[in-house]
């Protein structure tokens, strides 16, 4: 199986990239009447007289090779994490890319790669009347929390505008899903296009430079807490134990760990996709992903598992990734016999108090609303726009009228899905499943 070849990310670039291959890149386009960017050709671009070129990585090898430009570019971008870094992406295309064709396209000033804008290809129906249907990489599977592209600090707008009038006027798609860019940022003929937007919520906050100063500033029922449920294990003669597990060659044992304890607390809860707790890890290619990718991410000291023992038994676990002075609490596991001693909460104060004093400034609790778990803490909401648009095809205009006309049958007045909505599945990830329905085609995924 692809996602088996474990040892491409530990491997020198060379080695990753089949012998004489190369990537398939899209010629400049230097020979139309206005720039990308959809300003006549006599108007420089702000800030970069020269027109950017854009080019189109479609294959594997090339995504390899372009591993020294993209870390480069994610050393100066504003919106660098562990979501768009080239281990992340390739990883995540090693395990899930079957059946998909990859776009990535890079935007260059010159010499300089400004940005990486991963993207896959699904094509739905047969013949004439198949969709291509442009996503996001990693979009999908509820794996990849952020989708946010690179973009060099400086170049935001610029290059965001070449992005969109190049999307809008040379690439091939019928439906495209992009988040992290806002209507602003599009050209007017990309803009006209557009059909849905949502807002995604992400809870984040700043940290101060002491746990002592974080404690200060929070609720008095959380600082009751910090002191209520050590106590409470010391007084049931119980002892726990934080440990944060960060040698790749340890990962196995924590990540085994982390796997159980995740699905434990799914199965308490009912498992249900929609619930905050539903088993995100069920399936055998998620934590096929979460096995290759681990150990690479660790090794940069970027990825760790923190686990929480009581009398020497693991019973809470959560996922850390780090960046650039950012911690981000990914997925979480806990024994449900355990939760009256608030072993989760213990260990997110753990991870906390670990990371402020290793210099860490800013907590990013990822994708889903501040829910009280997450506002105790003192996080607020981040929403960060998911744009969909519908291309200028005459199949793909059919295909989403007729989906209008439909769209009373299958949502309800509150715009709920009165369908049972695939696993892990957002708003306009179902627009996209109607359209495969009606097509007599399989759902997303």
């Amino acid at each position: 199986m692809r996602y088996a070849k474990k040892l491409a990310l530990s491997m020198p670039l060379d080695a990753c990239v089949a012998p004489g291959a190369k990537a398939r890149p899209v010629p400049t386009i230097d020979d139309r009447p206005d720039r990308l960017d959809g300003r006549p050709r006599g108007q420089p671009h702000a800030g970069c007289p020269e027109l950017f070129r854009i080019d189109n990585v479609t294959t594997t090898a090339g995504l390899a090779a372009l591993r020294p430009t993209w870390e480069a570019l994610s050393a100066d971008a504003d919106m660098a994490s562990p979501f768009n870094s080239w281990l992340w992406q390739w990883a995540w295309w090693e395990v899930f890319g079957a059946g998909k064709d990859l776009c990535i396209y890079v935007v260059w000033d010159g010499p300089r790669a400004i940005a990486i804008a991963p993207f896959y290809v699904l094509r739905y129906g047969r013949g004439p009347v198949a969709l291509r249907v442009l996503l996001p990489l990693g979009y999908g599977n509820d794996l990849t929390e952020r989708m946010e592209h690179l973009v060099a600090t400086g170049y935001r707008a610029a290059a965001l505008a070449a992005l969109a009038a190049h999307l809008a006027r040379v690439a091939r798609w019928d439906l495209l899903v992009w988040q992290g860019v806002a209507s602003d940022d599009l050209s007017p003929s990309l803009r006209a296009r557009q059909r849905v937007t949502q807002m995604v919520p992400y809870a984040v906050r700043s940290l101060p430079p002491t746990w002592e100063a974080f404690v200060a500033g929070l609720s008095t029922r959380t600082r009751a807490n910090l002191r209520y449920y050590p106590n409470r294990l010391a007084r049931h003669g119980h002892t726990a134990r934080v440990r944060m597990v960060a040698d790749p060659d340890a990962l196995g044992l924590a990540l085994a760990t982390f796997v159980r304890l995740h699905a434990t607390r799914a199965a308490w809860s009912g498992g249900s996709p929609h619930s905050d707790h539903s088993d995100r890890f069920a399936y055998a290619r998620h934590r096929a992903f979460l096995t290759l990718l681990a150990p690479a991410l660790a090794a940069q000291g970027q990825f760790r598992v923190a686990l929480l023992a009581v009398d020497g038994r693991d019973v809470a676990a959560q996922l850390v990734f780090e960046h650039a002075g950012t911690l981000s609490l990914y997925y979480s596991g806990v024994d449900p016999a355990w939760l009256p001693y608030g072993v989760g909460f213990q260990l997110t104060a753990a991870c906390l108090r670990d990371a402020m004093e290793r210099g860490v400034r800013r907590l990013d609790w990822l994708h889903g609303s501040a829910g009280h778990w997450k506002q105790r803490w003192g996080t607020t909401e981040e929403p960060v726009p998911r744009l969909a648009f519908v291309g200028d095809t005459l199949r793909a205009r059919t295909a989403y009228a007729a989906y209008a006309v439909l769209r009373g049958s299958v949502y309800d007045r509150a715009g709920r899905a009165r369908v049972a909505a695939p696993y892990g599945v957002a708003a306009e990830y179902r627009l996209l499943q109607g359209l495969a329905t009606l097509l007599r085609q399989p759902r997303i995924g």
